[in-house]
């Protein structure tokens, strides 16, 4: 029987391993989505009318249909050091939905078009869901409240909305009953 030394495992090759070496397929998908993103052309038969948005207000907004927000950020323009110190997050305060009830939502974001929302939703940036649970007592709990906190500091880099003052953010009711206390944009420290 042969002695195994150290330096028989530095070649793989000699333990009787090779390997196929294989492109990543998921290297380049942010320049390959950029790249179909512009590429998209409308027909000339197709006509873009640009939609009124406002801002959210302070009053509770039940989501019974597509919301379109306009949301402040509060900073454009940011360093790429000042991206890596503080993540720009999207805040979507005071969800309330029923004990029991199976409640969804969807969040998109976009660019604003001179103050106005462009004709579709834009870029999905998350999925709020929340099933029922039905170990806790309903009499206890009858209405739930939650906070949605999304990181998009690398989705505006891909919808090219980094010089942008506001954003429109849509949120699109899937099920349940579901409302919504509050949306801004803050900046919270990396922890990284």
């Amino acid at each position: 029987m042969a002695r195994l030394k150290p330096s028989d495992v530095l070649n793989i090759e000699n333990l009787g391993y090779t390997y196929t070496s294989e492109v990543n397929a998921w290297g380049d998908v942010r320049k390959r989505y950029k790249k179909e993103r512009l590429g998209r052309k409308r027909s000339a038969k197709e006509h873009v009318q640009p939609l009124p948005v406002s801002e959210f207000g302070t009053e509770l907004r039940p989501l019974k249909e597509p919301i379109r927000i306009l949301v402040q950020r509060p900073k454009t323009s940011r360093s790429k050091q000042e991206k890596e110190d503080d993540l720009e997050v999207l805040v979507i305060d005071d969800i309330e939905y029923e004990h029991g009830q199976h409640s969804s939502f969807d969040v998109f974001i976009s660019k604003p078009i001179e103050g106005l929302a462009g004709p579709d939703y834009g870029d999905h940036a998350a999925h709020f869901n929340r099933l029922p649970h039905f170990h806790i007592k309903k009499e206890h709990h009858s209405e739930r409240k939650a906070q949605l906190e999304l990181g998009i500091t690398n989705l505006l880099d891909d919808i090219d909305a980094e010089t942008s003052d506001n954003l429109v953010v849509t949120l699109v009711p899937k099920q349940g009953k579901v409302t919504i206390g509050g949306v801004f944009i803050e900046l919270q420290e990396s922890d990284l």
